[in-house]
């Protein structure tokens, strides 16, 4: 039947991951950490542990929250299912997210939902997390396909069946790093060749330009890869890179 629509849910937000979070005072930089070139461009920050790996993704001077940890990959499987390897969507709604306490050191969402549009009509609605946990679910007039990092469930069981000649197969991936380094050997593109990867991701980081300025809707041109009419959240797709780091 017809697709109806996509739902997706990020994993657990865990803002304790290296068993530090609670340690937000400044103390001086461990032995063997080049703390210099860990920061790399980003603001200079004072040091502490709470800041290290892999609480570091908490932190949008670094990374995006769960929304870029995990929706690098649950929103890529989107992509792929839909055909939209090499564009994205043209709109985000419905934009809500709860933030950190004022001066709290992690500044990333714990929660937050967000809905976004293809030019078809396609709508893919994301949480932190769904009632079915952390995965992707496919929803459609006859059943649902849901697919987690460790399983495949379709409902109802009489939806899976044996494919028939001349239907569509997806390429069978055993190991990502295997097949990176055949498609050297071979000439030939990825499995997830660097545009796919970044065409996902950049979904995510719309998704919390939108959030950070609270916006009711956010549009993208998936061509021209701009946003649309919103000169301040436009300006969020590049940042200053800290001196004496930039880009040649």
């Amino acid at each position: 039947g017809r697709l109806k629509q996509i739902r997706v849910g990020l994993a657990s937000d865990n803002r304790d991951n290296n068993g530090c979070a609670s340690q937000t005072g400044t103390t001086p930089v461990p032995e063997g950490l080049n703390y210099e070139m860990w920061l790399g461009p980003a603001p200079e920050a004072p040091f502490c542990p709470a800041r290290l790996h892999s609480n570091w993704r908490w932190f949008y001077d670094y990374s995006g929250g769960n929304i870029t940890d995990f929706g690098a990959h649950h929103l890529d499987i989107v992509q792929w299912a839909l055909g939209q390897d090499e564009s994205g969507p043209v709109e985000f709604f419905d934009l809500e997210a709860t933030w950190p306490e004022k001066g709290a050191l992690y500044t990333t969402p714990p929660t937050f939902s967000f809905a976004y549009r293809y030019a078809d009509g396609t709508t893919v609605r994301v949480k932190d997390k769904q009632d079915f946990g952390s995965g992707i679910s496919f929803e459609g007039e006859d059943g649902s396909v849901l697919c987690t990092r460790g399983k495949l469930e379709i409902k109802p069981i009489e939806l899976r069946k044996p494919l028939a000649e001349g239907d569509v197969r997806l390429y069978e991936s055993k190991d990502h790093f295997r097949n990176f380094i055949d498609a050297i050997r071979d000439g030939v593109k990825p499995a997830a060749p660097i545009e796919y990867a970044h065409r996902s991701i950049t979904i995510a980081h719309l998704a919390n330009i939108g959030l950070r300025l609270n916006r009711e809707k956010l549009r993208w041109d998936p061509k021209a890869e701009q946003i649309a009419d919103d000169a301040e959240a436009a300006a969020m797709l590049t940042r200053p890179m800290r001196g004496p780091w930039q880009l040649a």
